[in-house]
């Protein structure tokens, strides 16, 4: 698990032990003074605690923890994906999804919409590849890539993009 992962999960549990237990004891002091209240004259019976300041930041926390933030991806992985889908944007290759066909800038905007739903699952850049650049997830047909009248599977060609990109750095 990565460091600031980890952070977050502590962070995140602690807050959960703090807070549970002050929750339970305040509402069940909120009951008993509600029940005493409503037979002094005059005595508000409010359906809505009044959270103490340390109680309302604990809850910033836990609303925090389960937040849609995620844990940024290395600087690595992010340059590799942009570089893949920078290689697709200027390739000459036609991109075959679902038996159509599509132009590099049509084919890198629908990898990024696939790429930005399924970020929380990809951790690494072959993730990348076979979670929103190799198939679609409706139909499960591979996408291709077509180049220089060459047919190939977009798995395949991103592969060997990455490739190349490795063993240059």
């Amino acid at each position: 698990m990565e460091s600031n992962a980890y952070d977050k999960l502590i962070l995140c549990w602690t807050a959960i032990l703090l807070l549970v237990p002050k929750l339970l004891l305040g509402n069940y002091t909120l009951k008993v003074q509600a029940f005493i209240g409503s037979r002094e004259a005059g005595a508000s019976t409010s359906r809505f605690p009044s959270w103490s300041l340390g109680t309302r930041v604990i809850i910033g926390i836990l609303l925090s923890c389960f937040s849609a933030q995620t844990v940024s991806a290395s600087p690595a992985m992010d340059d590799e994906i942009h570089h893949l889908l920078n290689a697709v944007a200027t390739s000459d290759c036609v991109f075959v999804r679902n038996n159509s066909r599509y132009k590099p800038d049509e084919a890198v905007k629908h990898i990024e919409k696939k790429y930005n739903y399924l970020k929380k699952r990809i951790k690494t850049t072959e993730d990348f590849i076979m979670g929103a650049a190799t198939k679609s997830s409706m139909s499960g047909k591979p996408y291709l890539m077509i180049c220089n009248g060459r047919e190939t599977p977009s798995a395949d060609w991103l592969h060997s993009k990455l490739t190349e990109y490795r063993s240059k750095k």
